[in-house]
């Protein structure tokens, strides 16, 4: 049976008292890991023959059964079994139970309760297994029975709506009054104070664009003014370019917005409760603690005061992400210097996770304006609100593979922060510095957490987790002269389950390559395939320093050589593209040229990444073709052509294998095809399109045709 059809067996039981039952599955989960040798504070994958742990805390315990079958009769002389033996036959007991509909014997005749609400974060320790990242977990094979949750206070009565058009409407907030929107939209506050994620938004505020999609907590519109706030939303300008297009690439998109079509006018809704979505959605608010508020704002406080470095760390899914939107939005708003708008310097060092670039990197970035869209919603194309400084490719998980050099490229990113911050303060003017660490990782993470510590020297560490937790520890030892916040992490949405991380970064990578660079950010939702490449070319061993390129980087084993091997590996693959900076980066090592030249420095088959201090990567690729006559690359990029123009010869490398297979790339032109047929629009033959095949039936057989993707033209 599955672990849906047990949930169900399970949803509709009472919850007892805890003292009901002699041995919760939590507990049974303990004790089967010490038995194993395991460490308990891990938190790996979940058994999944045992009920309790498959429920997670989401539905209460099994069913009570009106029938009590008799249970079997026990032997005179049990055998001598050792704990974990009994335990997994009570596991398989239980099992059993919920599969007939009796209770074994044992087992109270009540539902057990395996999880308190009323014990919210009481989790045995939020860190998680070096081999297992929660943030690849799959979702649900269903989802969760919808709740229909509360998401705004302000109702739709003629004195609170003050004007409605057809694309656009004044509102009015009384005080404490709370407006959730789903969608797209431009807000403007025209009298009073409201704030929206961690933002403070008056009249001099301006208009700001807001993006709101389903898969992501909505956030929420509240009034702080006494006297009441007016507030005005209009349907973004052009439409027709703005997010919800990239639809039709991309099935990822299609179903996130106000309205099915991504072409309609009607790019917001105002929403009381969650079941006024008219796309039956499962819908819920942004949660946060209510700890978070006073040391956000004695943060910002001190942010204000001096320049300061925060440190934000925690497990995964705790809220880092949040807390660091929260509070940077929060000092951005506050207040105005005397030169203009405030500045903040934002340190990602989640390579799987990045908020404003694309993944497999580290960032600094300077924030001018507050964040108020996903990370998806605004790719890292520089402009006066949001500006990458500096970046190093580390790939997906390099700060467990490579540490040295994860911290190199973590100590140039600071350098680069107090350059920064010394040409402000001749202006009289602060950039404080908020750092965003990766994961913690079960084996290695006070190693790490206390080497980070070391290098950012942060005036205050924000630890999000709960209880007294080995890397807290580790972090409080290390840092006995600094500040230390011990908070409580985000609430972790229950009644939902979320998109898991890979399909994040595939909408992160689709919007960053179909971005059009501009002040008011657009895409273009035409297949990366019809997109005219800019051509590279590549030397040989001799002459590497004549031509564009220099050379490929491998991150991690470089596979052995055979015919034609970065021809192979190169087309239709993602590729980071590395500037080296000064020109003895590349004197020392080995090149190897079979059709394209390729680094490799030791006999073990591994490539040494470059120095940070001499490197710095700008962007990502595709190689869209390879022409091995002429030696050129054809590569598919947003950055602008004029930047890979004014780059020295033989000072481009490309890092390959940072990155997943760009799945979503080979079949856009599927998409955008069966998009054009349904809209009526021509389009060309399918046959001309690269990486996706026609496999028709054989004679005889129904007239269809199925799309299949391959890796190579």
């Amino acid at each position: 049976m599955s672990a849906v059809e047990m949930k169900r067996k399970r949803k509709a039981a009472e919850v007892p008292s805890r003292t009901e039952q002699p041995l919760s599955a939590f507990a049974a989960a303990k004790s089967r890991r010490r038995d194993d040798g395991e460490n308990i504070g891990s938190a790996g994958s979940p058994d999944q023959s045992t009920p309790a742990i498959q429920n997670n805390g989401m539905q209460n315990g099994p069913k009570k059964s009106k029938t009590t079958r008799q249970p079997p009769p026990r032997p005179q002389s049990p055998p001598q079994l050792s704990a974990r033996e009994v335990l997994e036959r009570a596991r398989t007991a239980m099992e059993q139970s919920v599969v007939s509909g009796s209770v074994p014997a044992g087992v109270p005749q009540e539902p057990v309760d395996f999880w308190d609400p009323s014990a919210e974060y009481q989790s045995d320790s939020p860190m998680v297994s070096e081999t297992d990242d929660p943030a690849d977990e799959a979702e649900l094979d269903e989802p969760v029975v919808q709740k229909n949750l509360v998401l705004s206070s302000w109702k739709e009565t003629p004195g609170a709506i003050l004007k409605k058009g057809a694309s656009c409407e004044r509102l009015r907030l009384n005080c404490t009054q709370t407006l959730a929107i789903v969608g797209q939209y431009e807000l403007e506050v025209e009298s009073g104070i409201v704030t929206l994620q961690g933002a403070l938004l008056t009249v001099k505020s301006g208009r700001k664009r807001v993006v709101a999609p389903s898969i992501c907590p909505i956030p929420v519109i509240k009034c702080i003014s006494s006297g009441g706030a007016v507030i005005h939303i209009e349907i973004p300008g052009r439409i027709e370019e703005s997010l919800p297009t990239l639809g039709r690439v991309s099935p990822l998109f299609a179903p996130l917005w106000a309205t099915r079509e991504d072409d309609s006018l009607i790019s917001y809704k105002k929403l009381a409760n969650s079941a006024d979505d008219p796309l039956e959605r499962n819908l819920f608010p942004l949660e946060i603690p209510a700890k978070w508020q006073l040391p956000i704002n004695t943060l910002v406080e001190s942010m204000v005061r001096s320049e300061s470095v925060v440190q934000i760390c925690g497990p995964a899914n705790c809220g880092k992400s949040t807390f660091t939107r929260l509070l940077s939005n929060s000092y951005l708003t506050v207040s105005r210097t005397k030169s203009g708008p405030r500045t903040i310097a934002i340190l990602d060092l989640d390579p799987s996770k990045q908020e404003f670039a694309p993944p497999g990197q580290i960032s600094l970035v300077l924030l001018r304006e507050p964040v108020l869209c996903p990370h998806f919603a605004h790719p890292s194309t520089s402009s006066k609100a949001l500006q990458v400084v500096r970046a190093h490719a580390i790939g997906l998980r390099g700060y467990r593979e490579s540490q040295t050099h994860f911290l190199d490229a973590v100590k140039d990113l600071i350098n680069h922060h107090s350059v920064l911050s010394q040409e402000a303060a001749r202006y009289s003017e602060a950039i404080p510095l908020v750092a965003r660490c990766p994961t913690w990782y079960q084996g290695f993470a006070s190693e790490l957490n206390e080497e980070l510590t070391k290098a950012l020297n942060p005036s205050v560490v924000v630890c999000l987790a709960q209880g007294q937790t080995k890397a807290a520890m580790d972090i409080m030892k290390s840092t006995k002269d600094k500040r230390v916040e011990l908070l409580p992490p985000q609430p972790f949405q229950t009644h939902r389950p979320p998109r898991p991380a890979a399909e994040m970064r595939e909408m992160q990578l689709i919007s960053y390559f179909h971005a059009k660079p501009a002040e008011v950010l657009q895409w273009d939702a035409v297949p990366l395939t019809r997109q005219r490449p800019l051509v590279v070319s590549w030397g040989d061993q001799w002459n590497l320093t004549k031509h564009d390129i220099a050379g490929v980087f491998i991150f991690g084993e470089v596979p052995p050589k055979h015919h034609r091997m970065m021809e192979k590996l190169l087309n239709g693959s993602l590729v980071s593209i590395i500037v080296v900076t000064c020109d003895g980066a590349l004197s020392g090592r080995r090149v190897v040229c079979d059709d394209i030249p390729y680094f490799l420095d030791d006999s073990e088959g591994y490539a040494t990444p470059l120095d940070p201090k001499m490197s710095r990567v700008i962007g990502l690729a595709l190689v869209r073709g390879i022409d091995n006559h002429a030696k050129q690359l054809h590569l598919v990029t947003p950055i602008p052509g004029h930047v890979l123009r004014d780059i020295p010869p033989g000072h481009i490398v490309l890092g390959f294998g940072a990155l997943e297979c760009p799945g979503w790339a080979y079949t856009e032109d599927v998409h955008y095809h069966e998009w054009a047929r349904s809209h009526g629009h021509g389009t060309p033959s399918m046959e001309e399109a690269p990486w996706v095949e026609v496999a028709r039936e054989e004679e005889g057989a129904p007239m269809m045709q199925v799309w299949k993707a391959r890796r190579f033209q």
